[in-house]
């Protein structure tokens, strides 16, 4: 049985699928984002983390931090809608760029 969709707002909706487009380009596994996350210490684990791509859960502030750190990409790149990204290397002040820029920040 699975759990139906919760209401994520947009940034919510936006981190679920650029999580799930970010680690699949990267050649990540569920298994293997989750490993990572748990190295640092941090309780979440590949079932949550499932939950979290399909929109069935929402990720906390901590959950977010760590999945970015794991992915290598600020927070900000997972969280914005995917029609808009920060510009790398500038201050964040609205400098706005088209998000199929293929370069992602690393932390």
């Amino acid at each position: 049985m699975t759990n139906p969709p919760v209401n994520l707002g947009e940034h919510g909706a936006a981190f679920a699928a650029n999580l799930r487009a970010i680690r699949k380009a990267r050649h990540v596994t569920l298994d293997e984002l989750a490993a990572q996350i748990q190295d640092r210490g941090h309780r979440l684990n590949r079932d949550q983390l499932i939950r979290i791509e399909a929109g069935q859960r929402r990720a906390s502030i901590d959950d977010a931090c760590e999945i970015a750190r794991a992915l290598g990409v600020k927070l900000i790149r997972l969280v914005s809608p995917s029609r808009l990204q920060l510009v790398p290397n500038r201050p964040l002040h609205g400098v706005l760029a088209d998000a199929r820029n293929p370069r992602d920040e690393v932390v």
